[in-house]
């Protein structure tokens, strides 16, 4: 036997029912239409389909098919492993009352959908099903017990209530009803109550909850106060009540006796009178804390339920964590007081506190002093995502003369990473394999790509916790970019640079501001297209600043085929230098000639390994046992681009160095403290000085020079370090200038303390500062002048520390002295502004932090206070690390530049002309979710700008190779630690520093107890070499090409040598005038050597008077 189906309107006044023109066996299932042909009837709702006219037969759709379905929805979520049985008596009934308030759950479900009597009843069937789900999951919580509802299973508590008011907007998502239903929105409570109390929009106060029993006077100390009822919330010790205007902290309560001890006038309110019956009120602060606190007894519409809210909305919008994941990560019900905090650190498998950087992203959308009407999009619930893709600048400034060298030699392409463009907000699970958009920046055939040798840089490899994602670009020039660099007469230019990346249907912008400097001008080029060594393109790597080390005792012509040490001491390494500059300029400042800095030309030494540069701790060169003395030299190199001849020439060209007493990332332009010099008659530098502080010390060519003398040999008129760079071919010129790192001189002082006890650290930057009157180093507007994007500014890093291998904790223990502006509160705002971080307090003076692959963040608080001294101490791998390998460890600091708003604006204007149009999309890693998809996120206000870097480079070698300079850097940090004041803000630091020396001495298998304090050094643990004998008359003289002098002949007289003739080797004038007297006079004379070097002289005995001596 067969059947039809079909529906009837039962007097409806619109519309038409369904058809359905199937025919049906017995035992067929049949499925039951919707109200397809939308029936109507005045003053009624469709509600479902039944068997009889009046209602009383079998009803179909609602509510019958309908419960099932959202039970089974409802079901998913927590998993279908509970049953409402345990906590509830299923079926479950049901039933709707004429009143407000939405719904309750006792034994039964009261749904609440307003009053008839007050004309605010909806009845809708939909509306109906909101309230049900959101009652019927808070008995889901209570079944799981896992921290959602309440451990005492009497309420739903503020996460509770936040979670089922969130499903229910996702049940109306997945049902197609909508997003969310007016009237029971929560997160603007928690945004709005960031407004002072009793002000308007302010949600800071709850309640009134109770009120005064008998009036109180405006006593200040901590009181108890009578109340009408007690308020209490169990998983607070304390909380905040407000009386009026005055606010009070609640650390106890007496229920019997109604009454709650307070301290008066709390968070800066003044203690008053108020009389009795006075309402109390609950503060619930100003977006305070509710991921970390649970309010147990709050299950309202209050900043509590707001905040959880938005905090639900953060892990399945901002971090794609499904609804499911969400609800079966609660801790459990031991654990309720901080449910939310659970639930995150279980989902990311990160145990840190996820509030702050939470709160941040949300401060920076939705400024705490702004009321917050709703917010936008199709949820007022969810803001989410929430980021910023700011530019993070190494390389902002560009001068013609640089670029013309790129396009010239390297291609035009900016042989190393021009910037970065840094996501911050989301984790890796969310991002994926976005990338921003290619960056725009609006200057001439300037064009960027993606830096594929970089790659993306991640914070953390954890996919799930929100980290910076950092994406590096290149930046390539042309020809017509070359001539597009403004005259001199217009000066710098600014242009801006854009770029954006699309997640979760929402486009981040980014702005980035370049600037373009003229030309005509002498330049350093830090960084070349074809360096080497391949790795010295980094902006602390300057390729027109070297250092070499020379040890004129065992090479008195360290720059071959340059003028030689005249003498062996520091005069004569001042006159070194004084001759080899002419030299250079004289034989390499033909660009197209030998590039003296050039490892492969083997000009200036030691560039094969220019990283490894001397610091101030090796005085010495020790060859076996004998110990040669060392000194540093700096040189830099001036590029000139222009006219050939005298018409082309730049007079007054001056460059200025100056060494850091320990390495700093704050080698940005300063010139009122790091770059302090005295004025010329122009008012632009004349010649360096050191800040009173010491900690950038200027050095020079010349020794003790007069610098404000007109006929000074540095920088007087014919000075070696000022000079007239005239081209003398083509269009371009090198020249070069140089100093003396003057480091060892126990007589040299610097305001009053002696150079060689100012240094705080063995290691160093070096910066060299072309001062010429011509084109002044100038701070335009909100540009930052850096070492990294000066043209007039080089930088070379001086550091080298070496680990043992194999080695115990304390020779693999690597520390390091660093010098920079300002810090506070470093561990509470990384927490603020990062959302992970593996910083944590080592003491109560020392920040320590895991490092791996990628980057980590330390934040340094803005201020104006003192400078901080600083010990980094890197810990390498006990026993993994091996002889041969090399880790770097490279420091930059970045800060904050302000955008004009004018460019902003017009960043703003393009990005939304090509941003999507407003839509929604669902979350494909959520089950449902409902993501408002905005167009547009606004342009960031500013941009990260670098400030400075040093490098920090730790091979690994033997402790028989490592351990003699070890006990020289322990010798003299013990007596720079004695010559410092107890006052000196770096004394604490040393202490430090030289206890981590002592302990790498012992555990290089050394004696630190022995190793006596000396600014020399020197010392060493065994035993000295010893020395061989001669006697005997000198018998010749023996001169160079040049008649240089270079050593003696010896005719020996006792011993195995008698009668044989020795010849010793030796460039000093003082042992000159000694043997050439005693060889005209005939007299008998010892000579000592060491075993490891017979022919060096290391003492002479005159056996009779000279008599001309």
């Amino acid at each position: 036997m067969s059947f039809t189906v079909a529906y009837n309107g039962n007097t409806s006044t619109g519309g038409s029912p369904p058809i359905d023109n199937g025919t049906y066996n017995t035992g067929d299932k049949v499925t039951v239409l919707g109200n397809t042909g939308n029936l109507v009837k005045s003053g009624d709702t469709f509600a479902r389909w039944n068997t009889a006219a009046d209602g009383s037969g079998t009803s179909f759709g609602w509510p019958a098919d309908e419960c099932e379905n959202d039970y089974k929805i409802m079901s998913n979520w927590f998993g279908g492993t509970y049953t409402l049985n345990s906590v509830i008596s299923v079926p479950i009934p049901m039933w709707v009352a004429n009143l407000d308030g939405g719904a309750n759950t006792t034994s039964s479900i009261t749904l609440k959908p307003g009053s008839i009597i007050d004309n605010d009843a909806d009845t809708s069937a939909n509306y109906l099903r909101y309230l049900y789900v959101s009652e019927i999951t808070e008995i889901f919580m209570n079944a799981q017990n896992k921290g959602w509802y309440a451990p005492d299973g009497s309420n739903e508590q503020s996460c509770g209530e936040a979670l089922s008011r969130f499903l229910a907007q996702q049940f109306l998502v997945i049902t197609g009803i909508g997003t969310f239903w007016s009237g029971y929105e929560l997160s603007a409570y928690w945004l709005n109550s960031s407004l002072p109390p009793l002000s308007p929009g302010s949600n800071q106060l709850g309640g009134p909850d109770t009120c005064l029993t008998a009036a109180i006077d405006a006593a200040v100390t901590t009181t108890t106060i009578p109340v009408k009822a007690v308020l209490s919330f169990p998983f607070e010790t304390t909380f905040v009540i407000q009386i009026d205007s005055e606010q009070m902290l609640v650390t106890d309560s007496d229920g019997s006796a109604e009454t709650m001890t307070v301290v008066r006038g709390y968070n800066g309110t003044t203690a008053a009178a108020h009389a009795n019956k006075t309402s109390v009120y609950q503060n619930y602060g100003s977006r305070a804390d509710y991921v970390n606190t649970t309010l147990e007894y709050d299950h309202g519409i209050d900043p509590a339920t707001g905040c959880a809210m938005l905090f639900l909305y953060y892990l399945n919008v901002q971090l794609g964590f499904s609804i499911n994941d969400i609800i079966a990560a609660a801790p459990g019900a031991d654990q309720a007081a901080s449910c939310l905090r659970g639930v995150y650190n279980n989902l990311t498998q990160d145990p840190g506190d996820p509030f702050p950087f939470f709160k941040s992203l949300l401060d920076a959308a939705f400024p705490p002093d702004v009321h917050t009407d709703q917010i936008p999009g199709p949820n007022p619930d969810n803001p989410w995502p929430l980021g910023s893709l700011t530019f993070w600048g190494v390389k902002d400034t560009w001068g013609e003369d640089e670029v013309n060298d790129l396009v010239t030699n390297g291609g035009g392409v900016y042989p190393t990473t021009g910037f970065w463009l840094m996501l911050e907000g989301f984790n890796k699970q969310v991002a994926g394999s976005a990338t921003p958009s290619l960056p725009k920046i609006s200057f001439t055939d300037m064009t960027c790509s993606f830096d594929l040798s970089s790659g993306i840089v991640y914070e953390t490899t954890n996919p799930y916790v929100p980290q910076r994602i950092r994406y590096p670009y290149d930046i390539h020039f042309t020809e017509a970019s070359v001539k597009a660099f403004p005259t001199a007469a217009q000066g710098e230019i600014a242009e801006p640079g854009m770029s954006s990346i699309s997640l979760l249907g929402t486009t981040i912008p980014a702005l980035g501001e370049f600037f373009f400097v003229p030309g005509a001008n002498p330049y350093f080029t830090n960084v070349i297209a074809t360096p080497n060594p391949a790795d010295e393109n980094k902006p602390y790597r300057s390729a027109d600043l070297r250092v070499f080390t020379a040890t004129p005792k065992r090479n008195p012509t360290p720059v071959p085929g340059s003028p030689e040490f005249r003498t062996f001491d520091t005069a004569g390494a001042y006159g070194y230098i004084t001759s080899l500059i002419p030299w250079l300029n004289k034989k390499y400042g033909d660009p197209n000639g030998i590039d003296p800095f050039d490892s492969s030309n083997y000009v200036i030494p030691g560039q094969d390994d220019a990283l490894n540069a001397d610091a101030s701790v090796t005085p010495f060169t020790r060859i076996g046992k004998m110990d040669y003395i060392n000194y540093n030299f700096a040189v830099a190199r001036v590029r000139l681009r222009g006219t050939a001849g005298p018409l082309g020439a730049v007079s007054g060209v001056k460059v200025f160095f100056r060494l850091w007493s320990t390495q700093s990332t704050d080698t940005n332009w300063n010139p009122s403290y790091t770059y302090l010099s005295q004025p010329d008659s122009s008012g632009d530098p004349g010649y360096p000085e050191a800040p009173s502080d010491n900690h950038t010390i200027p050095f020079f060519a010349t020794e003790n020079p007069d610098l404000g003398s007109i006929s000074s040999p540095e920088f007087g008129t014919n000075g070696v370090n000022n000079q007239t760079i005239t081209i003398l071919q083509g269009d371009t010129q090198w020249a070069y200038f140089g100093c003396l790192l003057d480091v060892y001189n126990t007589t040299l002082k610097v305001n009053g303390e002696f150079v060689n006890q100012a240094f705080p650290g063995n290691h160093h930057c070096l910066v060299a500062q072309i001062a010429y009157d011509g084109a002044p180093i100038e701070q335009i507007g909100n540009t930052v002048v850096t070492t990294g994007n000066s043209t007039q500014l080089a930088q070379r890093n001086i550091q080298v520390t070496s680990a043992e291998n194999p080695g115990s904790i304390a020779s693999q223990r690597i520390p390091q002295t660093f010098d920079v502006s300002l810090t506070s509160t470093v561990l509470h705002l990384a927490s603020t502004i990062y959302g992970t971080h593996e910083l944590s307090a080592a003491d109560p003076f020392t920040i320590q932090c895991t490092t791996g692959a990628g980057a980590t963040y330390i934040p340094l608080p803005f201020g104006d206070g003192a400078r901080l001294a600083g010990l980094l101490t890197i810990f390498l791998p006990l026993f993994t690390v091996k002889k041969g390998q090399e880790f770097n460890i490279l420091v930059q600091r970045f800060t904050w530049r302000a955008f004009n708003e004018r460019a902003r604006a017009a960043a703003q204007t393009k990005e939304r002309a090509v941003a999507r149009q407003r839509q929604s999309l669902r979350n494909p890693n959520s089950t449902g979710s409902l993501i408002p998809a905005f167009p547009l996120l606004p342009v960031p206000k500013s941009e990260r700008l670098y400030l400075g870097s040093f490098n920090i480079q730790i091979p690994v070698s033997t402790a028989a190779a490592l351990l003699p300079a070890e006990e020289t850097t322990l010798s003299i940090f013990k007596a720079r630690l004695n010559a410092m004041a107890p006052t000196n803000i770096w004394r604490p630091v040393l202490q430090r520093y030289v206890s981590y020396i002592s302990g790498r001495v012992s555990g290089m298998g050394g004696d630190p107890s022995p190793i006596p304090p000396s600014l020399t050094g020197g010392f060493t643990g065994a035993s000295p070499s010893p020395l061989v004998w001669y006697a005997g008359k000198v018998c010749g003289l023996v001169f160079g090409a040049v008649g240089e002098f270079e050593g003696f002949i010896l005719v020996g007289e006792k011993g195995k040598e008698r009668g044989r003739e020795v010849r010793f080797e030796s460039r000093e004038e003082g042992i000159r005038e000694i043997v050439e007297r005693a060889w005209r006079e005939g007299v008998l004379v010892d000579i000592f050597s060491s075993e490891e070097e017979p022919r060096h002289v290391h003492r002479i005995i005159v056996r009779e008077p000279l008599k001309h001596i």
